[in-house]
């Protein structure tokens, strides 16, 4: 049996969200689709499997109720390639403030009730 190691539970409920890499304003977003979110990070899958280890990204998330969509700076945990040829990363959210923290949360209610 494996342990789990995350700190947040995870709410399994896919949705499309974009990623950028951090900081690159002049680059496009890339459609991305998540597979779980938690208070800690994102699991989603991508076709960009050049995602290193450790390197940052963007997320926008949209969230019901917001006129703007969430932006999140997150840090690749883990990537692993699919037999479909999608790859899925492990994304750990950082540099939260306490009103993004609070945004995801709702958010996460939010997924919980459709799930």
């Amino acid at each position: 049996m494996t342990r789990e190691r995350r700190h947040f539970p995870r709410i399994p409920q896919a949705f499309d969200a974009r990623s950028r890499p951090s900081g690159e304003f002049g680059s496009g977003w890339e459609t991305i689709t998540v597979v779980n979110l938690g208070a800690g990070g994102i699991r989603f899958r991508s076709q960009d499997a050049r995602l290193a280890l450790g390197s940052l990204l963007d997320i926008s998330l949209s969230i019901p109720g917001l006129q703007e969509a969430l932006v999140l700076e997150g840090r690749v945990a883990w990537s692993d390639m699919q037999a479909s040829g999608v790859t899925e990363h492990g994304v750990e959210f950082i540099r939260l403030s306490p009103k993004h923290q609070a945004q995801i949360d709702q958010l996460v209610g939010f997924l919980k009730g459709r799930v």
